[in-house]
């Protein structure tokens, strides 16, 4: 929203969001080199595919000839852990009596980094488009959509993606006639076009989808992740920055006094169209439409992040000077003093911005919550503008959902900044192998020990639940027949089930004849 001056205020909503959420153990940054379990794909269950990932303090991912081997193993609860699989870029192992034994063929564990891996990564970019100078005018908004560009064409291990453009309204890149060449408002008529669209899809099915017709197609208008995103790094520069009113997280912040500016938005309805006083719907924030992208998009064996380039400013990005004005005059009115002004300013600037970190802590949980429940992951990349709040606000998205945070200076750094973590995410660690406890209803904890030159480090457990399959009538009685003809043989069962079915049917008659009496008495 702004940024204070204030030493004390940066602390209080320094303070404020840190102690609500910050990672209670071992998400934050502290020991480096970090070594950590990114993710636990089981989609294809029994085959296990881990990701892990090896940052130095810049973090950085050493080189791929620096890995020597990585070995996976069970961590059951309060338990010592098992060596399971071991693994080097041309070779795998199994333990047999504590000793590596070479395993040949589709049995065998892989390892492989994430740029050759063929599931790949689904990700959105999210960057800032709103007006500030520093974006219109200046050098920042140049590096930052050219550090936008840089990982939608030079991220290889990516298969799905897309950008979210945040100003008054989020622009993106929508499958559609007349549309494809440049990024699109998500206006409410074209969010409600997506999703009849989307509807469609799902009742015509996969075949059906394949046989459309040509005028179906020109009448669709499809949001969401793309694999043609390479061509969306010039779409990004072509787009102007405007508005004052970014909505990346939706928190609706505080505002000093009345703003100067209105929102630029085209095709926004008012929740109430007789309230000319009504807010404007304004639709899901930039992170929830990332979120939804991913969770209805992205394939399940494929990894997910969001990064997050900017500010991390939400709501009214009203000046400094504004704010200053307004509580200047509303001190003024109360406080007779100079000394008393200044500390009635003070409180006043506070007050405003521990009310805006207050709202994000509960949009931050929900956020934080969900991202970690769908395994996405969310990277941020914050620059100049960002204040003190705003920065801390990313970095706890980044912490708490195992990506990371990384912090641009000045201009010239941003793309230095995304560099790296273009590294991070083609030089992560991909251990495939095969484990034949994970069937439905189990529940595995892995930790993984990793040889980087003469070094060895080890990760903290990571613990799998495999959801249980629903079953149906049809199939539960195929399985109590494939038992009793197991246990009873193929005449025991048939006389069984003859017998069972005669007290069934005597039950049955029983049960109808007393409904049939109660009937003929009442009548």
């Amino acid at each position: 929203m702004f940024r204070l001056s204030a030493r004390r205020g940066a602390l209080v909503t320094v303070l404020v969001l840190i102690c609500a959420l910050a990672p209670s153990s071992g998400s934050a940054p502290g020991d480096f080199p970090q070594v950590k379990i990114d993710w636990i794909d089981s989609s294809a269950a029994p085959e296990i595919r881990l990701g892990l990932s090896i940052l130095d303090s810049r973090l950085r991912p050493p080189p791929m000839k620096a890995v020597k081997k990585v070995t996976v193993l069970d961590a059951p609860p309060r338990m010592e852990t098992e060596p399971l699989f071991s693994a080097t870029f041309d070779h795998g192992f199994r333990f047999e009596n504590d000793e590596e034994v070479p395993v040949q063929g589709e049995e065998a564990p892989t390892l492989r980094m994430a740029r050759e891996d063929e599931a790949g990564l689904a990700a959105v970019v999210i960057v800032p488009g709103y007006g500030d100078p520093a974006y219109q005018r200046g050098s920042l908004g140049a590096r930052t959509w050219g550090a936008a560009g840089l990982l939608l064409k030079k991220l290889e291990s990516a298969r799905q993606m897309n950008v979210l453009w945040v100003g008054d309204e989020i622009w993106t890149w929508i499958d559609a006639r007349g549309r494809r060449r440049s990024l699109t408002a998500m206006t409410p008529d074209i969010r409600d076009q997506c999703e009849a669209t989307r509807r469609e899809s799902l009742v015509r099915g996969a075949d059906a989808e394949e046989s459309a017709s040509e005028e179906d197609e020109d009448a669709s208008v499809r949001c969401g992740l793309t694999t043609a995103f390479s061509d969306l790094a010039p779409m990004i520069k072509e787009t102007t920055a405007q508005g004052f009113y970014p909505h990346l997280f939706g928190l609706s912040s505080p505002v000093c006094g009345t703003p100067t500016h209105e929102r630029n938005v085209v095709g926004m309805r008012r929740v109430d169209q007789d309230d000319e006083d009504e807010e404007l719907d304004l639709g899901p924030s930039a992170i929830e439409v990332a979120l939804k992208m991913l969770l209805r998009d992205a394939a399940p064996e494929r990894a997910k992040a969001i990064v997050i380039l900017g500010d991390g400013r939400d709501g009214y990005s009203q000046p400094q000077s504004e704010c200053m004005v307004w509580a200047r005059a509303r001190c003024a009115e109360s406080e007779k003093s100079s000394k008393e002004r200044a500390h009635c300013v003070e409180e006043t600037l506070n007050k405003v911005a521990v009310a805006e970190q207050e709202r994000f802590l509960v949009r931050g949980e929900k956020i934080i919550a969900l991202a970690k429940a769908a395994g996405v992951r969310i990277f941020t990349v914050s620059n100049s503008l960002s204040s003190s709040a705003e920065r801390e606000r990313l970095e706890v998205l980044a912490w708490r959902t195992g990506g990371t945070a990384r912090v641009a200076e000045d201009p010239n750094q941003v793309v230095d900044r995304a560099s790296d973590l273009l590294d991070e995410l083609q030089g992560e660690l991909i251990v495939s192998f095969r484990d034949e406890r994970a069937v439905p209803g189990a529940s595995l904890r892995y930790r993984a020990r990793v040889q980087v030159g003469g070094a060895l480090y080890r990760t903290s457990a990571m613990g799998l639940e495999l959801p249980l399959r629903p079953v149906s009538l049809r199939q539960r009685l195929g399985d109590a027949e494939a038992m009793g003809r197991e246990r009873l043989g193929d005449t025991g069962f048939l006389v069984a089930a003859g017998v069972l079915a005669l007290l069934l049917a005597f039950i049955g008659f029983k049960i109808l004849k007393g409904a049939l009496g109660l009937v003929w008495r009442r009548a």
